[in-house]
């Protein structure tokens, strides 16, 4: 993650993207995607997976 962050100007696709109130995904590489919930003022990494695997986790969510 500190990679991806640490050259703001690369401009590699690395925005953080809202999926949902509360809950953020960044991609780490082509396929690895991560995904944040934000608690208090802080991000917290919630899950790691592929496109296909974000998408399951936000369907079984509760």
């Amino acid at each position: 993650m500190p990679e991806c962050w640490g050259r703001p100007h690369a401009h590699r696709g690395y925005a953080l993207r809202r999926l949902a109130p509360g809950l953020y995904e960044i991609r780490a590489g082509m396929s690895l995607r991560i995904v944040f919930d934000a608690a208090g003022g802080l991000l917290r990494c919630d899950f790691v997976g592929n496109h296909d695997d974000v998408q399951t986790y936000l369907r079984n969510r509760a």
